[in-house]
């Protein structure tokens, strides 16, 4: 007995033994045939592997092919949360011996630590690649070292964010993208001894529309200042004739406090102010550090290379970094591309087929109904004398009723889909491209499945994450196809509707001005004239600015309008932002129900104007705003006749100049730009819980030399009694927080203002609760009365 187990144990054991053989031979065989496969790839995800919520992916692929021309699809895949895959995939034909390389784009839901890349032939796997990212919080500061000498930059790392911390991410040419979405992520970009004319024409696109959304470009200057600015033109705010060598070192002690390097001669770049530059230290005929804005970002020149001696290893590199790269102005909604998901939803279900029939056609129904099945039934079953009938003709009523309700809903659904397309589109002086994001509104009559083939240039990705079925049992599938993207395969219900969302870059409308801001001692005030050098007519057009806002009307091409707008701003902050949609539109509730495309505006303008916390948060920009009534070509239904809608609301941020006399110089509130220690604080309303203090910090929105402070008054307004509440500034000579004595709400005269204003026009304002778990401020700005 004992020897037949033994004998059963022994033939168990064997057969697995050769179960695992068969399987180790079927996996060498398998990875014997990915390595010695003809097609090789490689797969680099993000910037030095950071990646950002919410920001496009780029990940750059190099493909080679050694054997026979084949056409394959790369895939880039990740989980999301709730279990589905997202797969962003490209077709990619490969010639014989053929070397490929270029971008796929992928939008990231949720974060995860890798990408799996993999390189399909015939729906065989080929190449397998897994990719690890590092997921930056949204709070922190990514820094592309676009340098050969990448330790003289490290001094960055070392920056805080008011929430956040820094990280370095070491580039070169080849891994910028092509696509400006493949920018979002980062923050900051340096150039240094790297030859900028190496850029693509879509690279330098994407550099111009990166800066104009809020990037900071730092380009140094010395001896390699040729190479560095190569393929920057345009944007430099110094235009570069030659070097200097000199012992020459500009006052810095705006910035710093460090002592300068132990003086021997500096190589500088050496050249004159381009229009519209602002000198941050030098002399006119030795700019040292120059500025220059465009839209919400701006370009800096460093005429002195700090990776070469006596400038390499200076501690003052640190504080003047920090003053010009590490200041976050609060975006705007819709520079950031955020939706009010409510509002969003509300204009993508205002179409006809989604609305509910009328009150009279659902009545004048439901009277017919009652009188032929009640009196017309009655009488004509009596007519024929055989009202015994009527336990036939009730149902047989009943059904043809049903039927013709039916039928009637089935046409008033209509037969081919809609597509709903609410748009933003973002312009900037200076740039000839422009922002386009987009929400999709597919709905359906008839239970189908979809194509949708975006535009040129433009990115599909889910909209709602919510939406585990968005494109049946996956996540999201889309195939990238040289300029654009298709989703296949998308199912919707009847009666039904699914949302995605498109990103892309569409030319900009032609807009020029002759604004000017000037300065005085009483209330600024904004003075031009606009004109639409453009083909498209921007509807019901109003400018907003910091202060007041006004509404224009059509503005028609080449038809100048004339400006005249005040910068006062009310204790609430910018009167604009203070309305409603309906308000702002001029609307009632009656224009609303009677009037869909007005609804689609109403409900879209309320999407763009929510504060995720109630509060204005309005920094500083002035805008041109305006209704497009042409198509918007995002994306479309690939096969498909449908009916298509557009809301398009065009958004164009100006750059006005800046006039000034010579004497005293009244700055208003609206006049500064500010950064603030947490995104629920902001100058018009400040509730902070779990924390009993924050910090705003205050600068001229426009390029100001102080040379003598006059006053500095504080607005301050709380629900709060002042006597538990300390309100500080930072003391520049001190270096320190000075506690205000005697404060109260109102307008506060800070005693000795010099010592709390710097040479830059900036102030740092502390608010404290020194009783209670959290703080709360209604209002907490300034104004200031200097001589330049």
């Amino acid at each position: 007995m004992l020897a037949k187990i033994d004998k059963q144990i022994l033939a168990i054991i064997a057969l697995t033994l050769l179960s695992t053989l068969i399987l180790l031979v079927g996996v060498s065989s398998s990875v014997n045939a990915q390595a010695e496969s003809p097609i090789t790839m490689k797969a680099e995800a993000g910037f030095d592997r950071y990646i950002k919520p919410a920001k496009w992916i780029p990940v750059r692929i190099t493909v080679e092919n050694r054997g026979p021309a084949v056409e394959a699809s790369i895939q880039a895949s990740y989980k999301i949360f709730n279990a589905s895959i997202s797969v962003f995939s490209a077709d990619v034909s490969l010639p014989t011996s053929s070397r490929k390389e270029f971008f796929l784009y992928v939008y990231p839901q949720g974060s995860f630590a890798s990408l799996n890349v993999n390189l399909v032939v015939d729906d065989e796997t080929v190449v397998r690649s897994n990719v690890k990212v590092s997921n930056l919080a949204s709070e922190n500061r990514l820094v592309g070292l676009l340098t050969d000498t990448p330790s003289a930059y490290s001094v960055l790392s070392e920056l805080q964010t008011r929430t956040g911390q820094t990280r370095l991410a070491e580039l070169d040419i080849s891994q910028l993208p092509d696509a400006p979405q493949g920018w979002e992520a980062l923050d900051v970009i340096v150039v240094s001894g790297v030859d900028t004319g190496e850029l693509s024409p879509a690279q330098r696109q994407s550099l111009d529309l990166w800066i104009a959304k809020g990037g900071s470009l730092l380009v140094i200057g010395g001896p390699r200042w040729r190479e560095n600015m190569a393929g920057l033109a345009g944007l430099l705010p110094i235009d570069v004739t030659g070097t200097r060598s000199s012992t020459f070192f500009p006052d810095l002690s705006a910035y710093t406090q460090e002592a300068y390097p132990v003086e021997s001669a500096l190589i500088l770049a050496a050249g004159n102010l381009t229009e519209g530059a602002k000198m941050l230290a030098g002399s006119e005929e030795q700019p040292f550090l120059a500025q220059k804005s465009l839209g919400r970002g701006q370009v800096v020149f460093l005429a002195a290379d700090p990776a070469l001696a006596p400038l390499d290893g200076w501690d003052g590199w640190k504080d003047i970094y920090d003053y010009l790269l590490n200041f976050q102005i609060t975006p705007t909604s819709w520079s950031s591309g955020q939706w009010d998901v409510y509002s969003a939803n509300q204009a993508l279900g205002t179409i006809t087929e989604l609305g509910v029939p009328s009150i009279f056609y659902i009545c004048s129904w439901i009277i017919l109904y009652i009188a032929a099945i009640g009196p017309l039934n009655y009488i004509f079953l009596r007519i024929i004398k055989r009202r015994e009938l009527a336990w036939v003709s009730i149902p047989v009523l009943a059904i043809l009723f049903s039927s013709a309700a039916y039928l009637s809903g089935y046409f008033y659904r209509g037969s081919n889909p809609t597509l709903n397309r609410i748009s933003v589109i973002q312009a900037w002086d200076g740039v000839d491209a422009a922002q386009a994001n987009t929400l999709l509104g597919i709905y359906s009559p008839q239970r189908e499945q979809y194509t949708l083939e975006s535009a040129d240039g433009h990115l599909l990705f889910p909209y709602n994450t919510q939406d585990t079925n968005l494109m049946g049992n996956t996540g999201w599938y889309s195939v990238q196809q040289e300029r654009n993207v298709i989703a296949e395969n998308i199912p919707i219900e009847i009666g039904g509707m699914k949302i995605i969302a498109v990103n892309g870059i569409v030319p900009a409308v032609s807009i020029e001005h002759t604004l000017t801001i000037e300065l005085s001692n009483s209330t600024p005030e904004m003075t031009g004239a606009l004109t639409n050098t453009g083909n498209s007519t921007l509807q019901d057009a109003i400018i907003v600015t910091p202060g007041s806002w006004r509404e224009i009307g059509d503005l028609s091409p080449n038809e100048p309008v004339g400006v005249n707008l005040s910068l006062a701003a009310g204790s609430g902050g910018p009167a604009f932002f203070t309305l409603d949609s309906m308000s702002i539109l001029g609307l009632d509730y009656i224009d609303i129900e009677n009037n869909e495309a007005l609804s689609r505006r109403n409900s879209l303008l309320q999407s763009l104007l929510y504060s995720q916390y109630g509060a204005n948060n309005m920094n500083w920009g002035i805008y041109l705003m305006g209704w497009l009534d042409e198509p918007l070509p995002s994306a479309s239904i690939r096969g498909v006749e449908a009916t298509v809608l557009d809301t398009s609301f065009y958004i164009h941020q100006l750059s006005p100049e800046m006039e000034r006399p010579d004497g005293p110089v009244r700055l208003s509130p609206a006049m500064f730009q500010w950064e603030t220690s947490s995104a629920e604080i902001t100058p018009y309303g400040a509730y902070q819980g779990g924390e009993d203090e924050f910090t705003i910090e205050f600068r001229p929105a426009l390029p100001v030399s102080v040379t003598e402070v006059s006053s500095l008054t504080l607005h301050l307004d709380s629900y709060t009694s002042p006597a538990t509440m300390t309100v500080s500034l930072w003391d520049y000579d001190l270096g320190s927080w000075v506690a205000m004595e005697n404060i109260f709400w109102g307008n506060y005269d800070v005693p000795e203002p010099a010592r709390h204003v710097n040479a830059l026009g900036e102030v740092r304002l502390m608010v404290a609760d020194t009783q209670n778990t959290w703080v709360e401020m209604s209002r907490a700005n300034i104004s200031m009365e200097i001589i330049p």
